[in-house]
């Protein structure tokens, strides 16, 4: 069974400046929020991003941290922000696609209550499994889900990325897993770490490549991340499962074009960096630029993909 998700990441940064961009913008600091915690590849690319964009605006762009409810608390908050573009958010297709279908009480709309700016990266997912259980390949991990009750898996919570991702494997792979959500990727992590939970599927998995903390069997990709070039794809494993995740800069709807267009754009240069291009590949992403209309489109397409496979799946939708 084949299952392709294709989903990417959003951020901007540019030296030009745009004619008429409400006054000076930025004339003060900007905050960015990001829905998740601390440390996990979200964090990472959005601090990187802030940097950049501090340095060409000179003007503090601050990160928050507002973690929980699978990134809806803090999406939460930026769309109920001013719409001055001094609040940005810091997104993903968790908060954009997979918490819409999912969540019945979800307080905002990702379409109504959001401009997008720009995506900045794809995520590759690898297959993280605890030392404990011993798996020498991912074969070795299916054989386990498809004939022992209770395997657990961790994810950032109800409606993650990490969530859906391995419902989405459990269902092409014809397994069974027990979800155990946290407030954010340290915590999943450690618990894979530490045996509390049995495998997390999340891109950040790639820090611990190589660190003998858990055994890393696979990556949900089309093709092996340079970063880890021993380490198999799904379809090299027999496994004909691909999902990849993007991640992505949000402004308050009825943000003023010009301060949009300028973020885009500065986004474009962000992603052409060298460092970032390094940092995001480190942290298991692939730089990854689509301006505001390309990402519009881009969660449209993909919430259709996600429905109709959360449908096969059998997961309760909105």
């Amino acid at each position: 069974m084949r299952v392709i998700v294709s989903i990417a990441a959003a951020l901007g940064m540019s030296v030009l400046a745009t004619s008429g961009v409400a006054g000076e913008w930025p004339e003060r600091p900007v905050t960015l929020i990001v829905p998740y915690g601390a440390g996990g590849a979200t964090d990472r690319i959005a601090r990187l991003a802030a940097d950049r964009l501090s340095t060409e605006y000179g003007q503090p762009v601050i990160v928050e941290n507002k973690p929980g409810a699978g990134g809806s608390l803090g999406t939460m908050l930026a769309a109920n922000a001013e719409n001055d573009g001094y609040t940005l958010l810091f997104a993903n297709n968790s908060t954009h696609v997979i918490q819409p279908l999912i969540n019945p009480n979800l307080q905002y709309d990702p379409v109504a209550d959001f401009e997008p700016v720009a995506s900045l990266t794809d995520a590759s997912v690898f297959v993280g499994t605890s030392k404990g259980l011993g798996f020498e390949n991912l074969g070795d991990l299916v054989d386990h889900l498809r004939e022992t009750e209770g395997t657990t898996y961790g994810s950032t919570g109800i409606g993650s990325m990490a969530q859906f991702t391995t419902l989405l494997f459990l269902d092409a792979v014809k397994g069974q897993g027990k979800h155990i959500p946290y407030n954010d990727t340290n915590e999943a992590m450690a618990a894979v770490m530490s045996g509390e939970i049995d495998m997390l599927m999340a891109p950040n998995i790639l820090q611990q490549y190589g660190q003998d903390t858990l055994d890393v069997l696979a990556v949900l990709s089309a093709e092996r991340h340079p970063k880890a070039p021993d380490v198999p794809t799904a379809a090299e494993a027999g496994f004909d499962v691909e999902v990849v995740g993007w991640f992505g800069v949000f402004v308050p709807d009825g943000t003023p074009d010009d301060i949009v267009q300028k973020l885009s754009a500065s986004m474009e240069q962000v992603v052409a960096d060298a460092q970032f291009r390094e940092t995001a590949l480190l942290t298991g992403l692939f730089p990854k630029y689509r301006d505001n209309a390309t990402l519009r489109q881009t969660i449209q397409d993909h919430s259709k993909l996600f429905r109709n496979i959360g449908e096969s799946a059998g997961i309760e939708l909105q």
